[in-house]
Parts: structure tokens; sequence; C-alpha cells
């Protein structure tokens, strides 16, 4: 991925549309030409730390940091050796100063001892040999010194100064006093400015420090000056005491050095002051000195301003050089103090290197400690988050990813242990939801089975039907024919029982005229014959169309036969009205009178014709409505035999579908089955539950439920565990809390016992087994979370279980 899509600004400036800035003219792309340059710059730096391990990136980082500190240190050290070479010089420098001083000293004693010997003293005869003998010990110490400097060279100068003080050591001086005085004032002036070399070449009249400064200040410019002002008022008084007389002139020369012995105390005075105020402190022997070098000044001015003296010149040098030697002290005291300065420097330079080194110890002790204490706590925490990562990756979801502190891996841990949670119960779902499917699919591939089957036997069932109010609607219909039929012959048959009325009627006419022509009798008897052969006639059709009406015929055919009856009975009246007829005449009228009774009877008889007729006609009327309701209903038992095939076909697609259902179903159960959850499934639970039952089963119930209750056991597995209890809801078995035993659900926190109960043995009642849903309190979170338990009968008073918590999407 490129860095400009990591790094937000250049995300923000690639990507962002441009919004209108009307008062800021191009500021925002100069924004976007910033953020891409940063990106430039940075790229080449992420592409190397995204090629290195983990601990070359932190080595990398660490060199990074520790060469700028060590070249800082070095650049510290060398500059804390270079004050360190400056105090060594200063020290080399101070020890020829003060090598230097003795020198001085001497040749100033030699000076004042061989001015009054010139003088004409000859008791100073033997202090100037001593004085030369202490100048030769002073040089050679001094010259050794010299030597031995290697810090600054001061050879070539020094060389010429030290033959004129061993010439003088020697006692090579010029005859004249006043020659010899100013030789050996011009040598202590030349050792003055040897000092004042020693001490620019050594860096002491350079001093950076202030204390250390006005103690050289003081060593170098101020004591040298004032030890000749006293050494000079001392030799060139000392000379004039000696040889009794002096002009004015050199008494002035003594009263000026007085003077500027005098200034210079006072300068000396306020220098020290100034050290004073640098923190130093002033030396013990200054007060001495102070006051011994004020009192020879004033001995000196006094002596000498007076017109004449009589102070002894011994006594007078012997107070000079009292003076002088406590100048000396106090000239030694500054040179200790300058060089217990110098080396005090030495000693802070010292201890601000060991610091420098011990603060870059420390601080590369401790960079090297915290990069290490980073590297493995960042290794331990990438550590816990790659074993999280790679059980995720293979499948295991129960493990906790723990990362200790609050750090970014931490966060990225909570992340991945919070994602690692909802994919547990993601999968927990799919996999519970899997099982269901796949029993639910079962039952419901199985009930389509078994509806396939009963689907076919109604849709067999149906197509006999078919054929069976088919067979009835064709009988129906035929009947309704041969209603028609007989319906047509009662037309005709009441037609002609109408013309036998009227013919019966013509007869009781016929027969009333009986009485008056026999003859019309015989034709009547012969119209009459004719009649009961056309109703026996009638009658016999009646009859048959009767026995082809069946039961509907049947009152029919009793007319009939009653018709037929009669029509015997007229034919056979006839014959005998015949026989009658031909025997007596005188019968007519009883004749008549037995016409007029047959005509009655034929009009009952045609009445009797009519009602059949219209019933007749009734029943072909309702047979034709009959065979047309026949033909509806056959059709639509058809339509309804289409209809059960569509369905029976439909059926059959529904248990296919099931039957693939399940096996998908498996297959995604199969798919989630490996990996390894926090918190229980369905399918885990009910398998749980069936080795349950088994185990029951196999050891007794006693054992089971010592084995039930073993939380290390293989029935006790993350939060899946086996519960039983009774229809009273008393537990006899509590995996998660042994100490429920013998109580009922309502002692379970949160649980749901007055539904959970009924239900669960509502499914064991009705199928033997199945899922109950209820709330229960989850311990570990505290919180009331829904859970499904898969039951199964024990015993016709107890059941079996275990459950797995259901996510609140479910």
């Amino acid at each position: 991925m490129p860095l400009s899509q990591r790094l937000p600004l250049s995300t923000h400036a690639t990507h962002a549309p441009a919004t209108p800035q009307p008062n800021r003219g191009q500021r925002p792309g100069r924004r976007g030409l910033l953020n891409r340059a940063l990106s430039a710059f940075i790229r080449p730096g992420a592409l190397l730390i995204r090629q290195l391990r983990m601990p070359v990136k932190l080595a990398l980082i660490a060199t990074s940091v520790l060469l700028p500190l060590v070249a800082l240190m070095a650049m510290a050290l060398s500059e804390q050796r270079a004050a360190q070479a400056y105090a060594d010089t200063e020290l080399e420098g101070l020890a020829l100063a003060r090598l230097t001083v003795p020198v001085i000293i001497a040749v100033q004693r030699h000076r004042g001892l061989h001015h009054r010997v010139l003088a004409g003293d000859a008791s100073a005869e033997g202090a100037r040999r001593d004085a030369r003998a202490e100048l030769a010990l002073a040089l050679a110490a001094l010259d050794q010194a010299v030597r031995a400097t290697q810090s600054f060279d001061t050879a070539n100068p020094w060389d010429q100064l030290k033959q004129e003080l061993q010439a003088l050591s020697q006692g090579t001086v010029p005859a004249d006093a006043a020659e010899a005085f100013a030789a050996q004032t011009g040598t202590v002036e030349a050792l003055r400015q040897w000092m004042l070399l020693v001490g620019e070449r050594s860096g002491l009249v350079l001093d950076p420090e202030a204390r250390s400064y006005f103690l050289m200040d003081m060593l170098i410019n101020s004591t040298i000056p004032t030890l000749e002002a006293a050494a000079l008022a001392r030799g060139q008084g000392a000379g004039l005491l000696a040889r009794g007389e002096a002009a004015i002139s050199e008494r002035s020369q003594v009263v000026g050095q007085a003077m500027l012995l005098q200034r210079q105390v006072h300068d000396l005075s306020g220098k020290l002051q100034a050290l004073q105020r640098a923190g130093g402190h002033s030396p013990a022997s200054w007060s001495p000195a102070e006051d011994a070098l004020q009192r020879f000044a004033q001995l000196a001015n006094t002596t000498f301003s007076a017109d004449s003296w009589s102070t002894n010149p011994k006594s007078f040098f012997d107070q000079g050089s009292e003076a002088i030697q406590l100048a000396v002290s106090f000239s030694q005291s500054l040179g200790l103090a300058l060089h217990a300065e110098i080396r005090h420097r030495q000693e802070r330079i010292d201890q601000q290197s060991q610091r420098i080194l011990i603060a870059f110890g420390l601080g590369a002790a401790g960079l090297g400690y915290l990069l290490s204490a980073f590297y493995l706590t960042f290794q331990g925490s990438l550590r816990q988050v790659m074993r999280s990562v790679s059980a995720l990756a293979s499948g295991d979801l129960s493990g906790r990813v723990e990362v200790r502190g609050r750090d970014e891996l931490r966060q990225i841990g909570d992340t991945l242990d919070g994602m690692t949670g909802r994919l547990s119960a993601m999968v927990a779902d799919i996999r519970s939801t899997a099982s269901r499917v796949d029993m639910a699919g079962t039952q419901v591939s199985d009930g389509s089975g078994r509806l396939a089957g009963r689907t076919e036997a109604q849709a067999n069932s149906l197509r006999g039907s078919v054929n069976s109010i088919e067979q009835l609607s064709a009988a129906v219909a035929v009947n309704a024919e041969s209603a028609r039929q007989l319906d047509t012959l009662t037309q005709a048959l009441r037609e002609r029982a109408e013309s036998g009325n009227h013919a019966m009627a013509e007869a009781v006419d016929s027969m009333t005229q009986v009485q008056a022509s026999s003859q019309r009798v015989a034709e009547m008897i012969t119209v009459i014959d004719d009649v009961a052969f056309q109703t026996s006639m009638l009658s016999l059709n009646a009859s048959v169309e009767a026995a082809r009406a069946g039961d509907a015929g049947t009152g029919f055919g009793v007319v009939a036969s009653e018709v037929r009856q009669l029509a015997q009975r007229c034919a056979e009246s006839a014959e005998e009205i015949r026989r009658l007829i031909n025997h007596s005449e005188s019968q007519v009228a009883r004749s008549a009178a037995m016409i007029g009774g047959v005509s009655a009877s034929l009009s009952a008889l045609v009445e009797g014709v009519h009602e059949v007729s219209d019933r007749i006609r009734s029943i072909s009327e309702a047979s034709t409505q009959q065979s047309a309701g026949l033909s509806e209903v056959s059709r639509a038992v058809g339509d309804l035999d289409a209809i059960t095939r569509e369905n029976a076909e439909l059926v059959e697609e529904s248990a296919a579908a099931s039957h693939d259902l399940v096996t998908r179903a498996q297959a995604l159960r199969a798919a989630v089955a490996s990996m390894r959850l926090r918190q229980g499934s369905a399918d885990e639970a009910l398998a749980l539950v069936q080795q349950a039952q088994s185990h029951v089963a196999a050891v007794g119930r006693e054992r089971a439920s010592v084995d039930f209750h073993d939380r290390s056991g293989r029935f006790v597995d993350r939060d899946l565990y086996i519960f039983a209890f009774d229809r009273n809801g008393v537990f006899w078995v509590n995996g998660s809390n042994p100490d429920l035993v013998g109580q009922t659900t309502s002692a379970v926190p949160g649980l749901e016992h007055s539904t959970l109960v009924p239900d669960a043995w509502k499914q064991v009642d009705e199928h033997g087994s199945g899922w109950v849903q209820y709330e229960v309190l989850q311990p570990s979170t505290g919180k009331v979370l829904p859970k499904e338990s898969f039951v199964m009968r024990l015993s016709e008073r107890e059941l079996i279980g275990c459950g797995c918590y259901r996510s609140t999407s479910a």
C-alpha cells in the first residue's frame, strides 16, 4: 500500500474534493504540496522499517539515538579534557611562578645587602654570601622546573635570564653601588616580566574563573611589585643609613618607595575584597603581612622625611626583611590558594567528566533497559496476539486475548478479544442454527415423505371416485333418457285414455240408446272389445316402462297392472255382454247400468293416467337435472384430481428441497464443527445430552450424577453442563452448581422457571425430545441472556438436558 494512502494528511490531500476558500487563496494547494512532500520524505524510511525485523528496528533506533549522544559526550569530554589540559598548564605555570618568587626574593635580598656592603656596612658581608647561596639554590630549582615544563616553551627567554642570575649568584656584580643597585633592580624586573610571560604562556593571566583570576592577579601582578617596593625601600634606606648621609633626591626615592608600598598594600586589600565578593577567602597571612608592610612603609617614610635620623641600618633592614618575609608568606598563601583553586577546578572537571560518563552510561543503560523492556513486552504482547490470531486462523475461538498494559497493543488485544468473542458467538449461533435447521429439515423431510404418500393415496382414491362418478353420471343420463321416453309414452297413453273416456261416454250414450236399438248395442260391444284390447296393450307397455324405471316406476307398474286387469275385465265383460246380448235382450238395461259403472271407472283410470304422466314428467326433469349435476361433480372431481396430482408433485419437490436443506445444514455444521468456541453450541449441547443419556443407561443414575458434577470431566465443557429435574422442577443434577441439587428451578438466579419446566415437559411428552428457549443469568457476565436447551426423556418422571447461550440478535 502506498504511504500516501496510509497518511491521513496525504490521503485527504489526494482524494478529498477541493473546498472553495474565497478568503485564503491557494493555501489548500500549498497544504497539499506540503503533505505530499512530507509523504515523499517519510516514504523511504517507512519502506526501510517495513523490511526490518523488530530487533533490527530497535537496534537501528538505539543507534540513531546513541550516535548523537556519543558525539555530544565526545565533544563534552573533549572540552573537559581541554579544560583539564588548560588547568594542568596553569599548574605548571603556577609552579614556575611560585619558584620564581624565591629567586626574586633572593635577588632583592642580595641587592639590599650588597648596597649596604658598598655603603660601608661590613656586617652585611656574611648575609650577602648567604643571599648568593640562597639565590643559587632557588635558581637551580627554578631551572630544573623550567626544563621539566612541557606544556609551553620558555627556554629561550629563560636562558639569557639564567645567565644573569648565575653571574649574580657567583658575585659578578658591578663595583659601583648605583650601577650594581640598578643592575640588580633590572634583574628583578626581568624576573617579574618572566613571571608575566609564564603567566601568559601557561594561561594564568587568562584564567576563566573569578577566584583563580584574582589570586593569579595578586600573585603575579600585585605581590611582586609590592615586594619590590618594600625591597627597594629596604635596600635604599639601609644603604643610606649605613652611609650616614643622603641627598634630598635619595631620601625622596625612599619616601616614594614607601608611599608606593602603601598604595600597593591598599591595592592588594581591594583585590582581596574582590576575591571575597567572588566567593573566595582572604588568606590568614594577609593581616600580619599588611600590618608589617604598613609599619615598614611608615618607618621608611618617617625616617627619611626627618632632617636627621638615628635608625640602625641593620634594624631598618631587618624590619623591612620581616615585612617582606610576611609578604612572601602571603604570596605563598596566594600560590597555595591558587593551586588549590586550580586543583579544585580539575576535580570539578574530573567530576563533571565522570558525571557525563555516568549520565551517558545511565542514559545508554536506561535506553537499553527501556528498549529491552519495550522489546520484551512488545514481543510478549505481540506473541500473545499472534497466538490468538494463529488460534483464530486454525479455528480455535475458545482462548482469551489477555494483553497487559494500557498501550495500543492492549487496545488491539481488547479489539481482537472482542472480535473473537463476537465471532465465537456468531459461529455458535451458526452451529446452533445449523443443528436446529438440520433437525427441522429432517422433520420436514420425513413429514414431506409421509405427506407425499398420503397425497398419492388420495390421488388414487380420487381417480377411483372420478371413475365411479363418471359411471353414475352415465347411468343417471340413461335413466333421464328412459324417463323422457316414458314421459312420451305416458303422454300417448294419456291421450288414448282421454280418447277412451270419450269413447266410454259415447258408449254410455249408446247403451242408453241400446234400449232403442239392439243393433247399436252390438256395435258398441265391438267398440268395447277394441278399447279393452288397446287398454290391455297400453297396460302392457306401461308395465314394461315401469320395469325399466326400476324403483321410480314401481307406482306406475301398479297402475299399469290395474289398468291391464281392468282391460281384461272389460274384455271379459264385453264377451259376456256379447253372449248375454245374444241370449237376452232383456238384460240390456242391466248392461247399460254396468256400462255406466265402467264409464265411471274409466274416468278414474284417466285421472290416474294423468297423475302418472305428471309424476313421470317430474321424474324425467329430476333425472335430467341430476345428470347435469353429476356432470358438474365429475368435472369438479376431475379438477380436484389434477390439483391433487400437482400437490403430489409439489410435495415431492418439497421433500427433495427438505433433503437438500438437511444436506446443506449438515455441510454447514461440518464446516464450523472443527472450530473450538468460547461457548457451547446447540449441536454440542445435543451431543452432550445424548452422551449423558447413554451414560446413565450404562453406569446407573447415582454414578452418572457424580460424573455429571465433575467439573474436570467430559460432561462439563465451558458453559455446557448437564442438568436433570423431575416434573416439579426439582434438580437431581446440576453440573453448573451442585448446591442446587434437591432445589427447584426457581432457585436459579434469573431463570424463567415458570415457563422452562412446563415447556420442557411439553416437548418431552409430545415428541420425546426437543428444544426449549428461556432466559437465565450468565454467571461470568452477570447479565440475563437468552438460552436454549435440548431436553430428552430419561423416565416418566425425569428429563435430562443441556443448554447453550444464544446471542441477543439470534
